[in-house]
């Protein structure tokens, strides 16, 4: 088994680096969540590692009423289950242009395009 990489920008290089890198960090955090709301959208997602389905990535989004009387739509939920390498992939081509992106954030993005692509 390879050196565990702790910076997940250095650990996409190969395959094996950053399967040991989600892997050591699901095994310290169990999972990883995330939210956005403003005024009129809300969206809350999490993601964590189960051994047979790989990446699973949970998320649930929709619109916030804006007055009192106003009735929302229901909310839309979505889980999808991605290997490691799946994710891996997706993330080498978006080619993320914030270099400071962290892995919560690289999580959102993937959760909202695969939301969107549907």
């Amino acid at each position: 088994m390879t050196t565990i990489t702790m910076n997940w920008k250095n650990a996409i290089k190969t395959s094996d680096d950053f399967e040991d890198y989600l892997t050591h960090y699901f095994e310290q955090h169990q999972e990883l969540t995330g939210s956005y709301t403003d005024k009129t959208y809300f969206e809350y997602w999490n993601v964590r590692l189960n051994s047979h389905d790989g990446l699973i990535i949970s998320m649930t989004l929709g619109n916030t009423p804006t007055t009192a009387l106003a009735l929302a739509p229901m909310p839309f939920k979505d889980t999808e289950k991605l290997t490691i390498e799946q994710f891996r992939q997706l993330v080498l081509h978006k080619k993320f242009s914030n270099i400071n992106i962290s892995l919560s954030d690289i999580f959102r993005k993937v959760a909202e395009q695969s939301v969107v692509t549907k």
